[in-house]
């Protein structure tokens, strides 16, 4: 199944929630991973690199 080319609108906002939060609590993309029990190869972070993302 091909990517959607524009995320959903509920998405974005999920993203920039959860950034929120995180920053607020100091935390690091790779201290995030480790809380959600994800690889660094799984996180968000890693399937969004090459654009802007709110994680």
């Amino acid at each position: 199944m091909p990517r959607r080319s524009e995320p959903e609108p509920y998405a974005l906002k999920l993203g920039a929630r959860i950034r929120e939060l995180r920053l607020e609590r100091n935390m690091s993309l790779a201290a995030l991973a480790d809380a959600a029990q994800l690889s660094k190869g799984t996180s968000p972070a890693s399937s969004t690199a090459s654009r802007r993302s709110p994680w």
